[in-house]
């Protein structure tokens, strides 16, 4: 796994937390991690995941992170966190990183090798890190119980062991695990993150080879014919 951490000034330790374990227990597998990876729209704005990972074997994250303690929740209504003693009432968490992960995922939908007929190739998964939240004060204040509660969250128990880590991460819906993908897909994929989209290169070389080629061969053609 390579790893690309932003020159952002914005010192945020508890994405300094996430971002640790990850490097630390996900450093051979294979793929690219980003912190803050910049995403522009149309319209010229810009949104930056904290943590954007391309996973080889497990697909697409993004991991918006949040340095909130449980007692800084009152409540989730719907994608809405009711938040007290916190720089702002109310965060949206889920939807800001559902946004952002659409956005990278239809940049690899406009590539006609990572779409499977209607289905897309690549998967993507959004996870909530809680790095200063146990899993068990999250049930203990009942906020498990909650339907709009996001089953994706990685929690302050999850970064202190490998294993715990790597079953967080690909806890996922069914619906959302990624097939393999052959290595010309992988390499597309990581071509357009990395904005060297080698492949199309390579191929507008090899166009261009044969159809010097065609010309050659056209030129000794009406040279017999004459």
């Amino acid at each position: 796994m390579e790893f690309i951490w932003s020159d952002s000034e914005d010192n945020n330790y508890t994405e300094k937390m996430i971002w640790q374990a990850l490097k630390n227990y996900l450093s051979e597998d294979e793929g690219i991690c980003y912190h803050r990876y910049p995403i522009f729209s149309p319209d010229r704005s810009r949104r930056e995941p904290d943590i954007l990972m391309l996973h080889r074997k497990w697909g697409l994250y993004v991991i918006e992170t949040k340095g909130c303690k449980i007692e800084n929740i009152e409540k989730i209504n719907g994608q809405v966190w009711e938040m007290k003693n916190w720089h702002s009432s109310q965060e949206t968490p889920y939807s800001q990183a559902e946004d952002q992960m659409f956005s990278i995922l239809g940049k690899f939908k406009n590539e006609r090798k990572l779409r499977k007929g209607k289905y897309d190739v690549i998967q993507g998964h959004v996870f909530i890190g809680l790095p200063l939240i146990s899993e068990s004060e999250w049930k203990r204040k009942g906020l498990d119980l909650s339907p709009a509660t996001p089953l994706t969250i990685i929690f302050a128990d999850d970064l202190q062991k490998p294993d715990a880590l790597r079953k967080r991460l690909t806890k996922i819906p069914a619906e959302e695990k990624q097939e393999f993908i052959t290595d010309e897909q992988w390499k597309l994929a990581l071509s357009i993150l990395q904005g060297t989209p080698t492949l199309r290169r390579e191929l507008d070389r090899n166009q261009r080879k044969m159809h010097q080629k065609l010309l050659y061969l056209g030129k000794l053609n009406y040279k017999w014919k004459v």
